[in-house]
């Protein structure tokens, strides 16, 4: 495999750009694969397949003829996965950052308006009128022995459907504190 790939390589590098497909074809399924095993989410693993191929391609010349083309295309894809899980940390943590503040927010208003406990109240509440399945959800969300990650995978589901999920929860928990404070607000 190794020589019929150097082979095609050599001739993208004079030019033949169209070889390059036979490469991409000889090598999508195990780095795909490896992708897939990496990042655990399908849309995830074919951008970074697709990048990891742009890449390749637009660095071939760095590639070493003779050696494993395979194992260079992979040790770019693990690069490249290794990249996008720190961006999701780093984009988990300004979400985490920003909700602080928004319950840090929420909670001075609440101060001003009424008894702390009182909007504990209300807000237990809210969690109280989801239907059984959202509450477990939520409890599983926050669970701290596992990431979202984990929890995706139990679920059968990608990590962005699981994070979109809590996104919409909290949406409800928060219209319905809304509600609440309002109502409790009007004379």
């Amino acid at each position: 495999m190794s020589v019929d790939l150097d082979d095609l390589i050599e001739r993208v590098r004079r030019g033949e750009r169209n070889h390059f497909e036979a490469v991409i074809q000889a090598c999508h399924v195990p780095v795909r694969a490896l992708l897939s095993v990496l990042v655990h989410d399908r849309d995830d693993a074919d951008d970074l397949a697709q990048q990891t191929f742009v890449f390749a391609y637009e660095h071939l010349q760095d590639y070493a003829s003779g050696t494993n083309f395979l194992a260079w295309i992979k040790a770019i894809a693990r690069q490249h996965a290794q990249d996008h899980r720190k961006r999701l940390a780093q984009r988990r943590g300004s979400q985490e950052r920003f909700l602080r503040s928004e319950i840090a927010r929420r909670a001075s208003e609440i101060a001003g308006t009424a008894s702390l406990d009182s909007r504990l109240q209300q807000l237990q509440e809210c969690v109280q009128r989801l239907p059984d399945a959202q509450r477990s959800f939520l409890r599983d969300a926050h669970d701290r022995s596992s990431t979202l990650d984990d929890l995706a995978r139990r679920l059968q589901r990608s990590a962005a459907a699981v994070r979109k999920q809590i996104s919409r929860l909290y949406d409800l928990i928060r219209q319905c504190m809304d509600r609440r404070i309002s109502a409790d607000a009007a004379p």
